[in-house]
């Protein structure tokens, strides 16, 4: 059972659900509350840790213009303040990584993908780059300093406290404020894989349990969801499913594919997700109709 953990990145919205669910079950815990990119932890008078969850990261929004190179500096900086820490401290790290490392695949012929398709260089974004380059310096940081690491590939998280500019809190937003006429970017037909927030920090902290001193796992739904069915799901929690929906811009040639397989994640720790899209979605619906009552 975790004892002691310090949480980076705990502010943010997975963070928060996290240490929630840390606290739960009587986690002494701590927050990481430095700019890791301004300040190193080592010196901070944190104490001796059990584990370190970094979830602290880059993330730009789609329509955000990107520099790459900065992006993974920063991520890669972070990443390299936590490891140093995690030495001194004598803690097991859990990284979040994301499903962004894999490489975009465009066609119909597809399948979950496993943990060992990573492709070094072919990622889904700018951010899946820096994601690629923190993997590989926790990998050899593991190798060279005996730190035990275990790196968690989230899928598409969402949830309840999400205000960001992903897809599920963005359409969310529109359909809550009946910004019609409702629309998307992309195609419907475009797969991806939606995590429920509760699913991915239960995924999060029982990744702390493999005994391994280097692992890396996929937490996910465990299924692609189109688009189209993501959007119906959304505009049906909010009451609106007579609306139509438009899709800019969906040539056949974007449309991508990308789910996880968690096969190994059952079997390392157990890990099955529990709450449905259409659940997961109902919850959220009911979480921002009662922030829209507080303004």
């Amino acid at each position: 059972m975790i004892k002691k953990a310090l949480i980076t990145g705990h502010a943010g919205f997975i963070g928060r659900h996290l240490a929630d669910a840390l606290k739960s079950f009587d986690v002494q815990l701590q927050e990481c509350a430095i700019d890791l990119l301004k300040e190193r932890l080592i010196g901070q008078g944190y104490q001796k840790q059990d584990y370190v969850f970094h979830l602290a990261a880059k993330s730009p929004a789609a329509t955000d213009a990107v520099d790459t190179a900065q992006i993974m500096r920063d991520n890669v900086s972070m990443t390299m303040n936590v490891l140093e820490f995690a030495l001194a401290a004598g803690a097991k790290v859990v990284v979040a990584s994301s499903s962004h490392v894999y490489p975009p695949v465009m066609g119909k012929d597809w399948r979950p993908l496993v943990e060992s398709e990573m492709v070094p260089g072919k990622t889904m974004s700018a951010f899946g780059s820096s994601k690629q380059e923190t993997e590989k310096v926790c990998r050899e940081f593991s190798q060279k300093h005996g730190v035990p690491i275990i790196l968690v590939r989230l899928s598409n998280v969402y949830g309840p406290g999400d205000q960001s500019n992903r897809f599920v809190p963005t359409f969310a937003r529109k359909c809550l404020r009946r910004q019609f006429p409702l629309e998307v970017l992309g195609s419907g037909e475009t797969m991806r894989d939606f995590v429920y927030v509760d699913d991915a920090v239960n995924g999060l902290a029982s990744a702390s349990l493999i005994p391994e001193s280097f692992d890396i796992i996929n937490i996910g739904g465990g299924v692609a969801i189109s688009m189209a069915e993501t959007a119906e799901t959304i505009a049906s929690a909010f009451g609106i499913s007579d609306q139509p929906i438009s899709y800019l811009n969906p040539e056949k040639s974007n449309i991508s594919y990308n789910a996880l397989n968690i096969s190994k994640a059952l079997q390392k720790i157990g890990y099955a997700p529990k709450v449905s899209l259409t659940e997961g979605v109902q919850k959220t619906a009911s979480w921002w109709r009662a922030q829209e009552k507080k303004v």
